[in-house]
């Protein structure tokens, strides 16, 4: 286990699941393995290539977590966007287990999806595509999409929660796994950085993002979403965590100046809610119960 290592570990106090996360494909990118030690559902995050080596980091953590590499039950394989390099093996995987998986992508993304070949052929790595003519699952059949903050179902003794966080791409999302503490940023979020907005000269992806639209994502719906002491995991690079990002990542400080004064969300929220209370409960603030 590699990069991941640093939290393959990383269980709630439930010990709901054991998680792995290791770099594959020809990008790198982060693949995420979480898998519930009571039912063996299974959730993969991003697989970015190297079906091997997926299979293979899938067999250690079914060993470190008891569970019979037999009872594996693909649950779904979250996307995070509809970038090529992040799921050149997702066709593959959905015949693990009892070939019953989805794959959950937003739908403002599809339409990159259908370009998925033309985006490899840009970004250089065209000869790591499907061999045979299997080309990439037909998204419509083998897949669907969320709304936003909805949480997955049929995942065993898992939660996870769907977030549409536009930006990098239309349909960019992120997925949060609560019990877990994780949050799986795609590009919307990296350590010292946020994804690429500009594609100048690549036509399959030219046109598609927003810097302004990723600022709004990560300000109205990551921020408000998710806890800042979650641990990050981006679609490329080191973990890092929300808290740490907001205090340290220059790139969130030039998109947004919330996040100079950034101290915990949650607890701001709660603020809120109790003005609003207290608003309700005595509008005129003279104490008086009429």
């Amino acid at each position: 286990m590699s990069l991941a290592n640093q939290s393959a570990k990383t269980n709630n106090v439930k010990n709901v699941a054991a998680v792995s996360i290791f770099p594959t494909g020809p990008a790198s990118c982060n693949c995420v393995l979480v898998l519930d030690r009571e039912t063996g559902h299974l959730v993969i995050v991003n697989p970015g290539g190297d079906f091997s080596n997926i299979i293979a980091e899938l067999k250690t953590l079914c060993i470190e977590a008891g569970v019979g590499l037999n009872k594996v039950r693909l649950a779904y394989i979250l996307i995070t966007q509809a970038h090529t390099q992040l799921f050149l093996t997702a066709g593959k995987m959905l015949a693990i287990g009892n070939g019953a998986g989805k794959i959950i992508l937003h739908k403002d993304d599809w339409f990159l999806w259908e370009r998925a070949e033309l985006q490899a052929q840009e970004l250089d790595f065209a000869e790591l595509l499907p061999e045979d003519g299997e080309g990439f699952p037909i998204i419509e059949k083998t897949g669907r999409s969320f709304e936003q903050g909805e949480e997955l179902i049929d995942c065993g003794n898992l939660s996870v929660i769907c977030l549409h966080t536009p930006g990098v791409s239309p349909g960019s999302a992120c997925y949060y796994f609560p019990q877990l503490e994780l949050v799986c940023t795609g590009t919307t979020l990296l350590s010292h950085a946020v994804g690429r907005t500009t594609w100048t000269g690549i036509q399959s992806l030219e046109g598609t993002s927003s810097a302004r639209t990723l600022r709004r994502s990560i300000d109205e719906v990551l921020l408000a979403s998710v806890p800042g002491d979650t641990r990050v995991i981006p679609a490329f690079g080191p973990l890092t965590s929300l808290r740490h990002e907001a205090q340290k990542n220059a790139h969130l400080q030039k998109l947004s100046s919330r996040w100079g004064s950034y101290d915990d969300t949650q607890e701001l929220k709660n603020i809120q809610q109790a003005r609003a209370k207290k608003l309700r409960d005595d509008p005129f603030g003279d104490g008086l119960p009429f």
